[in-house]
């Protein structure tokens, strides 16, 4: 999944990146290094 399609997803669901972190059991500084093309995740 693309970094521009998480950040898109999460925003239609009016999330915040903690609270998304939070639900997916990831620290939210990880999920917005993905969002910002600074880390890709590990598959």
């Amino acid at each position: 999944m693309s970094s521009n399609r998480i950040a898109e997803l999460r925003h239609k669901k009016n999330m915040t990146l903690k609270e998304l972190g939070n639900a997916l059991n990831m620290r939210d500084n990880t999920l917005s290094q993905y969002e910002n093309n600074k880390r890709e995740p590990k598959l």
